[in-house]
């Protein structure tokens, strides 16, 4: 997905930086990925090969190392002459410095978060714009389903009343996605197929009065363990694929952990999408926890989906 070069805000908001710099901190082949590909002042893709000859590293490497990168859009993937290469953005080459230093110093990484976020209250994003772009909108928020109008029943079930496991532990995904949409109120069938941004397409949530449209991602048993972006989806850009669709609300439900990085990509791509947009953007994950929680103030619904659609 290429980033719509609407200014260069997005590469340059501090939580953008950050999350490049973390992303970049644990590897030293990702850092020289990273720089062969925007060193140069070409804009022309890069293979594999041409990269790797420059920082000693094979072609399968190379691909193996900018994968991961390029899901989370530090640089484009595309195929240019028959092979896969990278090509970085503009945006992001401009601050590829800053960007570097903190990847390779964690004292300065941990300064930049603690500065920043020393003057972030709870749920808001604080953005620094420069007079040059002040003409910029961002507002991003983080959501729960306590949050939600259409989920308000959870609200009277607290945390520490769900059991550790309800029978089945874990529902398959399209009887989670299909008792959802029932909750919400969408009609119709809603069948899974490779090229989809999401898996739930709806007008119908409600918060504080006002109707969203809204992007769900439902990630169902097949998937192990903590919920990392590297499981989301076939190449890792599930969440990338979510904020395609023309939403404002974007969510991930996945009946496990859902880990730390998955959340903060979630949040990166809100505050690109609030930029391009102009408009507020919602995001947040429904965990196992609160996943428990609508399966069981909502049985009716869950009952529904399952005799609807039989695992």
């Amino acid at each position: 997905m290429t980033i719509q070069n609407v200014s260069e805000f997005p590469a340059t908001a501090p939580e953008q930086i950050e999350h490049f710099a973390t992303l970049l901190s644990n590897s030293e082949q990702g850092r020289a990925v990273f720089w062969e590909i925007c060193r140069s002042q070409s804009k022309a893709p890069k293979s594999a090969e041409e990269i790797g000859k420059q920082i000693e590293l094979s072609a399968k490497r190379v691909l193996e190392v900018a994968g991961p990168l390029a899901a989370h859009q530090l640089f484009e993937k595309l195929r240019h002459g028959g092979r896969i290469c990278y090509r970085k953005y503009p945006n992001i080459n401009a601050v590829k410095h800053k960007i570097m230093r903190l990847a390779k110093d964690r004292a300065k990484l941990a300064a930049h978060v603690t500065v920043r976020n020393s003057r972030v209250p709870v749920r808001e994003i604080s953005l620094r714009i420069s007079r040059s772009e002040s003409n910029v909108f961002a507002d991003v928020r983080a959501v729960t389903v306590d949050d939600i109008e259409n989920f308000r029943k959870v609200r009277s079930l607290k945390h520490t009343q769900v059991p550790d496991k309800l029978a089945p532990a874990r529902l398959p995904e399209k009887i989670f996605k299909n008792a959802v949409a029932r909750i919400l109120g969408n009609k119709g069938k809603f069948c899974d197929w490779g090229g989809e941004k999401n898996d739930l397409y709806t007008s119908h949530l409600r918060m504080k009065g006002h109707r969203y449209s809204t992007s769900i991602g439902f990630k169902g048993p097949a998937t192990k363990g903590v919920l990392t972006p590297a499981k989301m989806g076939r190449n890792g850009d599930q969440i990338q694929r979510l904020f395609e669709s023309d939403a404002q609300v974007f969510l991930v439900q996945y009946e496990g952990q859902i880990a730390q990085s998955a959340i903060e990509q979630l949040k990166a791509m809100a505050v690109n999408k609030s930029v391009q947009d102009r408009r507020t953007v919602f995001y947040g994950v429904v965990p196992l926890e609160d996943s428990y929680r609508l399966r069981m103030r909502y049985q009716k619904e869950f009952a529904a989906a399952s005799k609807s659609h039989p695992a």
